[in-house]
């Protein structure tokens, strides 16, 4: 019986070590996740817009060269190129615009209402 007594007392003794070293490191550790939160989503939205916008030039040029293309009798050929060029770029713009919205939205959530940001996170992860 005495075993069984120490073994309890151990198990009591270790589980509220470990709630009170919870309770002292969850502020830190949200402090922390929190800030991940901001600096990923805010670089993530980063790199879409200027994604956003080295394709949106490339589809620009695309279109003066389309436009300002001579009559010789390779210009179609050219034209057909740029036209296909201008096309992926404004696609891939696209897609590039709605994930970059996507990291936006979780970055402002970050940066503003970071309990929410930290609970839908959480929530995520069950």
């Amino acid at each position: 019986m005495n075993e069984k007594e120490q073994l309890l007392q151990l198990l009591k003794t270790t589980l509220q070590e470990s709630k009170d070293f919870v309770l002292e490191q969850a502020p830190s550790v949200f402090q922390e996740l929190i800030l991940w939160g901001r600096t990923v989503n805010t670089l993530g939205a980063v790199v879409c817009g200027i994604g956003v916008l080295t394709f949106l030039i490339v589809a620009f040029v695309a279109v003066k060269k389309v436009l300002t293309l001579s009559g010789d009798r390779y210009a179609w050929c050219m034209r057909d190129t740029h036209v296909t060029i201008m096309i992926i770029s404004a696609v891939a713009s696209l897609i590039l615009g709605f994930v970059g919205w996507s990291f936006t939205m979780s970055a402002l959530k970050a940066w503003i209402c970071p309990k929410v940001y930290l609970l839908e996170y959480l929530g995520s992860l069950m």
